[in-house]
């Protein structure tokens, strides 16, 4: 008996239906056939593939190219990068403060340790976040100063603190820039010629045989800046072996020019004190000289 069938959107075979040879008439059932798309057809499609020779090269063209030059700056022109903690510090701003020395004013800074040894400047250990002294680089106008033996007398610049303009102390990783010795940071002290001509003079005394004096300078013509200061500072000392006698004299100029300009800078400082048990009551007499 003939089966109705329902056609819906798939497509039925009909075609040996009521054969008696059919397979289908004998297993009583209607076969539905569906339609792939070819879109899925194409990805069994059967590739080559080839795989590269290690020792075989290929050349099917050759090209000849100018040169290339890569270039990138020593260092950022701006302080706002995430590997830098900078602390600028004016003339404006420590003018104000109890301080007399640099050593003294770098004292109020955070992250900085200062190891003062006697009075006046004398001799101190700088650290900067937890390094040692031999980790920090001490720089004048951007030149590295730094003691190449020892950091003991990193300090010993040729200024006193009325010739600073200004100082800057660099934190963190991003002091690399300014080269090896700069494991914590680095601080670059500033004093650059003063826009007008100007003459300053002072003079100091205490006891103890304290004897402070001090004169500086800036002349300015044209396109010429200069800047000249001499300091010197004794003392017989408050006990035994605490004396001291220091002499500074510095100069920097800056000369401009249409598309350039050139820095020039000179110094001197002699250095001698006694440094009663500065490192080690072992050696209570130790008396130190340095000249820079």
């Amino acid at each position: 008996m003939k089966q109705n069938l329902i056609c819906k959107p798939v497509a039925c075979f009909r075609r040996w239906e009521n054969k008696s040879y059919s397979v289908f008439t004998s297993l009583k059932a209607t076969v539905k056939i569906g339609i792939i798309s070819a879109r899925y057809l194409m990805l069994a499609t059967p590739a080559l593939t080839f795989a590269q020779q290690p020792d075989t090269v290929a050349i099917g063209k050759n090209i000849d190219m100018d040169e290339v030059v890569i270039s990138s700056p020593m260092a950022a022109s701006t302080y706002s990068e995430v590997t830098r903690a900078v602390t600028v510090i004016t003339n404006d701003e420590f003018s104000q403060l109890p301080v007399t020395t640099l050593q003294e004013l770098l004292e109020n800074v955070p992250s900085v340790d200062i190891r003062n040894r006697g009075g006046h400047g004398v001799q101190a250990d700088l650290m900067i976040r937890g390094g040692s002294f031999d980790q920090v680089l001490i720089l004048l106008n951007g030149i590295n100063i730094t003691d190449p033996q020892t950091g003991h007398h990193n300090l010993n610049i040729p200024i006193d603190l009325e010739s600073i303009e200004r100082i800057e102390i660099l934190q963190g990783p991003g002091a690399r820039v300014y080269g090896p010795g700069t494991y914590s940071g680095a601080i670059n002290i500033i004093t650059a010629p003063k826009k007008k001509n100007y003459a300053r003079l002072s003079a100091k005394a205490g006891e103890n045989g304290l004897l402070k004096s001090s004169a500086s300078a800036a002349i300015e013509e044209n396109k010429t800046n200069l800047f000249v200061a001499a300091s010197t500072a004794k003392s017989d000392g408050y006990i035994s072996n605490t004396d001291f006698n220091t002499y500074n004299l510095f100069a920097h100029a800056n000369v401009a020019g249409n598309n350039s300009s050139l820095n020039i800078q000179t110094g001197y400082k002699d250095k001698a004190f006694g440094a009663q048990s500065f490192y080690t009551p072992k050696f209570p007499e130790q008396f130190e000289k340095t000249g820079t």
